[in-house]
């Protein structure tokens, strides 16, 4: 049998014999341009936005051409030309191949129901049907329907006469618009009467606060027109002449054309403290050197660790300053290098930083070096910890960005030059080679709006829960969480566990047995996530998680497997064969952990999604299709 394009759509379509449908198949698969073909209609019947074929022009093609293909009816000449215009449009393919798939899916049996086919014939009166009467007193004839009226027989294709309805549902209609519409004109009437009374005392309190002499003649004006004997508000007495002394003359206090700005109020601390916590939503934890709750009004002296749980927000007061943290984040108290200067180290997360005074500097620390910032007044600018780990380095390094969106920002790296930008921007900032450059960008949600989302504040509730019932230690509550029917609930708790490990090493060993547990993708992907990034900390971290790895995973084919898909895939190795066929070989590891890396890469790499392979259910025709694409060399990465 032949392989053509309506042979192809046949066996797509599933509407060959069996005996045609392997000998199709044998050539498909040996044929790379009909593999080509198919992934091409698969592609043109799903893409949206796909016109129509034109009715003129060269490539018009008549509905009827394109039925007589379909039935296999059309002359041989027109299948070529007609099969060749579809394999060089993709609206003609799409037209095919939609059309016959519709007609595969009915079996061209389509049964039409009577009372359908009846309303069908209704709706038109075909030209050949001459008006004759044909509600005559004569049996109906086959094919003739009584009328549900008058019960003589009727035409299939006669119009039913409108039913006439009473004078009732004519009028009432009516009558219920026009009242919509003089109630709806009076309450705007109302509305706009209310907002100009509103706005006209507005503006008579303004100008008596601004100006007594110019606020009496609108005064005096409403008491006439109202008839009402209110006094005028009385005018201001002349101060008293004071004779000229030798004494100097005292500063002017501010005067109503230029009122003085009221200074944020500072949050109390104790002796010794230099922050305070100002409020909190959620779990924010101090280490020093135990683990303990922090609550609103808490103050923090130097050295305090102060560790954010996602997905809460935490608003720490440092003088005028104010410091919301965000999500997982974790920052350092530090002493004032000056009287009153702010100084924290940022150590993980994200933070947003507010101060009204441009003057007043913030001493940032970041893994071991010091940046100087002047913020625009008012406005807020977030920095953010990340981790630069490239694909196939045995360790990551950690960058910090500092994301302006409006105003003039003045930064200061240790002790070089001050560096101003201006707003909208991202400044980027290496501990090596200090502040790498700045480039305008979008602010994320978080800078202009620290809220948490209405997500974030669903989740949070129940995991506030938890700690509300536990009566245990930090640690324990969060183990605790691990076994929580919610999994959202058991990833919030390792990932705490995973925001302690800076503080506490041993919170890191808690995490590393979560790698491989099986039938709880949720806690498995917040594990990898957390190793990851403490990777991608620097060195020393990476050598700590190989260490840990050695520890908790086995066999030592495991550790080998974890060690190098966390590694990750050089650039320069990507489109090697033999990485494909070892990273489809891990998904019938028997580590969890191994599967799931091994998922995620191919997924990175190809850009495909899960082919509907579950790590914890590995063995399926979600394993034999990666196998297949493997056989295939299909697996690429993506571009």
């Amino acid at each position: 049998m032949r392989l053509t394009l309506r042979t192809l759509l046949a066996w797509l379509d599933d509407t060959l014999p069996p005996e045609e449908v392997r000998e199709i198949g044998t050539q498909v698969s040996s044929t790379p341009f009909a593999q080509t073909l198919i992934e091409r209609i698969r592609k043109v019947t799903r893409r949206r936005r796909l016109t129509i074929p034109p009715t003129s022009g060269p490539e018009a093609v008549d509905p009827n051409t394109v039925a007589a293909y379909l039935d296999n009816e059309l002359e041989a000449e027109k299948v070529a030309e007609y099969e060749k215009l579809c394999l060089e449009s993709d609206v003609h393919l799409a037209e095919a191949a939609s059309c016959h798939q519709i007609l595969s899916l009915i079996k061209n049996k389509a049964k039409v129901p009577s009372e359908s086919r009846y309303r069908m014939y209704r709706l038109f009166k075909g030209p050949e049907a001459v008006r004759t009467n044909y509600r005559v007193a004569v049996p109906p004839a086959a094919g003739m329907v009584p009328d549900a009226v008058s019960g003589a027989p009727e035409a299939p294709w006669a119009k039913t006469a409108p039913v006439p309805r009473s004078w009732f549902e004519q009028v009432v209609p009516w009558l219920v618009a026009v009242l919509l519409i003089v109630v709806l004109g009076a309450v705007g009437y109302l509305n706009l009467r209310y907002a100009g009374v509103q706005i006209q005392e507005a503006d008579s309190l303004a100008a008596a606060q601004f100006d007594p002499d110019a606020a009496k003649e609108p005064d005096e004006e409403v008491a006439d027109e109202e008839g009402d004997a209110r006094p005028a508000p009385p005018p201001l007495s002349e101060p008293a002449r004071v004779e000229e002394t030798d004494q100097p003359e005292p500063e002017p206090e501010p005067t109503p054309e230029q009122p003085a700005e009221p200074a944020e109020p500072e949050a109390p601390l104790a002796a010794g403290d230099v922050a305070v916590v100002e409020q909190t939503d959620g779990i924010v934890l101090r280490a020093n050197p135990t683990w303990e709750r922090l609550s609103a009004d808490d103050s923090l002296a130097p050295g305090d660790r102060v560790v954010n749980l996602a997905p809460f927000r935490t608003t720490l007061s440092m003088g005028s300053v104010r410091i919301t943290l965000i999500a997982q984040s974790e920052l350092r108290v530090e002493p004032p290098a000056l009287a009153d200067t702010p100084r924290f180290a940022l150590i993980d997360g994200s933070v947003v930083l507010r101060s009204p005074n441009a003057e007043e500097p913030i001493a940032v620390g970041f893994e071991g070096r010091t940046l100087s910032l002047q913020l625009p007044p008012g406005r807020p600018v977030g920095l953010s910890w990340m981790g630069l780990k490239v694909p196939g380095q045995p360790a990551g390094r950690p960058l910090l960005t500092i994301l302006c969106p409006a105003g003039a920002l003045g930064v200061t790296f240790d002790d070089g030059d001050p560096q101003e930008f201006e707003g909208p921007t991202l400044v980027s900032v290496d501990p090596e080679d200090g502040i790498l450059g700045a480039e305008p960008a979008v602010m994320p949600q978080w800078v202009v709006d620290p809220e948490p989302q209405p997500a974030d504040i669903q989740a949070g509730e129940a995991f506030v829960e938890l700690f509300e019932q536990s009566t245990g230690s930090i640690t324990f509550t969060l183990l605790e969480g691990i076994e929580d029917p919610d999994p959202t609930v058991r990833s919030l708790s390792v990932a705490a566990l995973g925001a302690m490990a800076g503080s506490d090493p041993e919170a890191l060993e808690q995490v590393m047995p979560l790698l491989n547990r099986p039938g709880d993708p949720a806690v498995r992907g917040t594990a990898i996530g957390i190793v990851m990034r403490r990777m991608a900390r620097g060195t020393e971290p990476a050598e700590d998680v190989r260490g840990l790895l050695e520890r908790f995973i086995a066999p030592p084919e495991a550790t080998e497997a974890f060690d190098r898909l966390l590694l990750g895939v050089p650039e320069d190795q990507i489109e090697e064969k033999e990485v494909y066929a070892e990273l489809v070989a891990d998904l019938s590891s028997p580590n969890a952990g191994v599967r799931q890396l091994a998922l995620d890469t191919l997924m990175m790499l190809t850009g495909r999604e899960t082919l509907g392979y579950d790590p914890d259910s590995p063995e399926g025709p979600g394993l034999k299709a990666w196998q297949d694409l493997l056989k295939e060399n299909r697996l690429t990465p993506a571009r």
